[in-house]
């Protein structure tokens, strides 16, 4: 990377660094106990409890603090694992490998780095581990007490219960978060971007789903309508395309208003309305449970609203005084597939444009 060129990774991981800052606070203030325990039951000097209680209490919060002001915050979290990684190691030697408060310790830090890294890291930590333990023997000496007493058998109960319940809550917390951000994906992925509405391929694909309902009698009407909005050129060229977008964010707005209107929540047969973006200014509504008179009736009250001087509505002004053509057709026993269907609805649609624009056409299937 040339110098002066900003490192495309700063800033990286804050979230990270968040989450591991919660769970080292929790992990090194409970291990401390445990740790102190082995240790004076070890017999080591009692100094050496002061940097095991900055380790636990204080080092957390440098730790935080360090990782916020790096450049990558991301990769200055991995540096600060990999220290309390080394610093296990150490206090395992310290405490003559105390079986059961080493294991808690090594658990704990591998934990942390699987869940940062996967098997790389883990095993990155696991070096660390073992070179902190070689410079604990180099500086207090090698010893070997694998046995625990009761004391530190008891100091070491809160990490063994309390830290794999704060792992799991901050697991549940991100598979949450995880679970959240996977249904707003797939949500987006179904609409147009621009208006909000189904987008075409999910649309086609939810009218081949109905029409194959109603062909198999599980579905006893539906009503197709195809709506264009007219003159639509004309108002891009004469306003630009941002307004020509908000006019197709409003035309889409109304169709939603008044084919949720026509399929009201209720019993019965299911109902519902599926409004999607067929083309650049043309848009479908699948009308499930809908025969066709209450289609038509439904087009002509979004006609009748869509007529100059219908009101003030947001929406009626950003169209500008631009009306909408309509085309409507019935589900029928004698079509062989939803491309039938879409194509007498569109050849009505074509129909309502030939007889002047501003009209609603029939298939007469």
């Amino acid at each position: 990377m040339a110098p002066g060129t900003p490192d495309p990774q700063a800033g990286k991981g804050m979230r990270f660094v968040r989450r591991v800052y919660a769970m080292r606070a929790v992990g090194l203030a409970i291990g401390f106990f445990a740790v102190a325990a082995a240790m004076l039951e070890a017999g080591v000097p009692r100094w050496l409890l002061a940097p095991v209680f900055l380790h636990g209490f204080v080092w957390p919060h440098v730790a935080a603090w360090w990782s916020r002001h790096s450049e990558v915050p991301f990769l200055a979290e991995i540096r600060n694992l990999m220290i309390d990684a080394a610093l296990g190691g150490v206090w395992a030697a310290c405490m003559k490998f105390n079986l059961l408060p080493s294991v808690l310790i090594l658990s704990m830090m591998s934990m942390n780095n699987v869940a940062a890294g996967g098997t790389r890291l883990l095993l990155r930590g696991l070096g660390w581990h073992l070179a902190g333990a070689l410079a604990g023997v180099l500086a207090f000496g090698a010893a070997w007490h694998p046995e625990a007493d009761l004391t530190t058998i008891v100091a070491s109960l809160p990490m063994l219960v309390l830290y794999p319940l704060a792992l799991g809550r901050t697991t549940y917390s991100i598979s949450r978060r995880l679970a959240a951000h996977g249904k707003a994906v797939e949500a987006s992925s179904r609409l147009d971007g621009l208006t909000g509405v189904l987008n075409r391929g999910y649309w086609e694909a939810k009218l081949a789903e109905e029409f194959q309902a109603c062909k198999n009698g599980r579905r006893q009407a539906a009503s197709l309508v195809l709506l264009d909005i007219d003159h639509f050129k004309q108002l891009n060229d004469a306003h630009g395309h941002v307004a020509g977008d908000e006019a197709l964010k409003a035309f889409a707005a109304l169709v939603v208003q008044h084919a949720v209107q026509l399929h009201p929540p209720g019993r019965g047969e299911p109902r519902q309305c599926l409004v999607g973006r067929y083309g650049g200014e043309e848009f479908g509504v699948l009308l499930s449970g809908a025969n066709l008179t209450q289609a038509v009736e439904m087009a002509e009250r979004l006609s009748r609203a869509l007529q100059p001087g219908s009101g003030t509505s947001v929406e009626i002004a950003a169209l500008r005084g631009h009306t909408a053509s309509l085309g409507v057709a019935a589900f029928d026993t004698r079509m062989q597939g939803h491309q039938e269907w879409l194509t007498q609805t569109d050849r009505a649609l074509y129909e309502a444009k030939r007889a002047g624009r501003n009209q609603i056409r029939i298939n007469p299937a």
